[in-house]
């Protein structure tokens, strides 16, 4: 064993000797339990012990937003990384702006959008115009009051 290997490693080439989990946890200055996830993470197909399994089951969001962190971070920190987004990046949108089907949808979706949002202000519109109205018509009836 070197020193430039993790406690994960250290740990497996212990196993790997045939030493118990207790003895192994005393030489690497562990808890006994991690040695115990680590061989089952070890023995796992995709390096996940149950518990993590049932875990991601049960918060999938919190898995999406560690993988779009990492994703950033990878992204952020290597720029071979970031060359190689932006590459698949521009080569996708290349096909797709080449593809008449895609333009027209993309088009008829931004319209669609555009027509919405300017819904959204003139009905905004309407309840301002309403608001102020109201609020003139009760400056009328306090004027004429005091008349």
């Amino acid at each position: 064993m070197t020193a430039t290997m993790s406690k994960a490693e250290r740990i497996l080439a212990l196993l790997d000797l045939g030493l118990s989990t207790g003895d192994i946890a005393s030489i690497i200055g562990c808890n006994s339990a991690y040695v115990r996830v680590v061989r089952q993470r070890a023995a796992s197909p995709d390096g996940l012990t149950p518990s993590d399994r049932a875990w991601r089951d049960r918060n999938p969001d919190k898995v999406r937003e560690m993988h779009n962190r990492a994703q950033k971070l990878r992204y952020d920190t290597k720029p071979e990384a970031r060359a190689k987004q932006r590459e698949t990046n521009r080569l996708h949108y290349r096909k797709r702006a080449a593809d008449p089907v895609w333009a027209e949808q993309n088009n008829a979706k931004k319209r669609e959008h555009y027509r919405a949002k300017r819904e959204e202000i003139n009905a905004q519109r309407r309840a301002w115009r309403a608001e102020r109205r109201a609020i003139v018509a009760a400056m009328v009836e306090v004027a004429n009051a005091k008349a």
